[in-house]
């Protein structure tokens, strides 16, 4: 292996030191870049045909213009022609390759590197946050009385309307039991329960203690004549 004291130069300055595409003035390979571990390719299939002694985890290859990482260990020809294991960057913003529009980047598995576009992502907890309201998913609990998910209106300080979804008793080995709370909300109480639908399909109406402002078609419940009402005009 020979040491240089110094800079190293080409006897020729018209031409580089180390060239690392895979132009066809490669004299040991043609067509293909000769440096381990980088390459500069003009598509996939020259970066596909380089030897297995200048692949490694971890090669850098520029594809076009479009730079990727090989992130297995093994370099068979199977592997390193799946482009599963190979993280691209686009060169433009910084995201990986790849993906169709109002795809999401997600982690495959618990595997470094292991990351990918899809158009199905799942999520333990979500909240979705915009200027205004907000719409927010509580992870699944499996505890009697739980709130297992909530759809929900929150702008910060402001409280809006929601829909709870709770669980019922234990759960079943394939099911189990909930309801659903409806909830609506005022300027000066915050969440009132306005309708529930319990596990057993049965409706519950929440209570009025007075009259409330007539809807034709409406129905409600008055606790104090437990008696239902129903609206006969607007």
């Amino acid at each position: 292996m020979p040491e240089f004291p110094g800079q190293v130069r080409h006897s020729n300055e018209l031409f580089p030191v180390l060239d690392l595409t895979d132009g066809s003035n490669q004299f040991n390979q043609t067509g293909k870049s000769p440096v381990k571990g980088i390459g500069v390719f003009t598509n996939l299939a020259s970066r596909a045909a380089i030897t297995s002694r200048y692949r490694t985890k971890g090669y850098l290859a520029v594809v076009d213009s479009t730079p990727f990482v090989y992130t297995k260990d093994t370099t068979s020809d199977a592997d390193w022609t799946t482009e599963g294991n190979w993280a691209g960057l686009a060169a433009t913003n910084g995201l990986p390759a790849g993906g169709l529009e109002h795809n999401a980047l997600v982690k495959l598995s618990d595997t470094n590197y292991d990351a990918g576009w899809t158009g199905d992502p799942e999520f333990s907890t979500l909240s979705l946050k915009k200027a205004g309201p907000q719409l927010s998913f509580v992870t699944t609990q499996d505890a009697d009385s739980s709130t297992m998910a909530r759809i929900q209106v929150d702008s910060g300080s402001l409280t809006g309307p929601k829909i709870d979804f709770t669980q019922v008793g234990a759960s079943g080995g394939s099911s189990v039991g909930a309801k659903i709370d409806f909830f609506t909300s005022t300027s000066s109480g915050g969440h009132e329960r306005a309708f529930t639908l319990n596990e057993e399909k049965t409706a519950i109406f929440a209570t009025h203690s007075s009259e409330p402002s007539p809807h034709f078609g409406g129905l409600y419940y008055n606790q104090t004549e437990n008696c239902f009402y129903v609206g006969l005009e607007d």
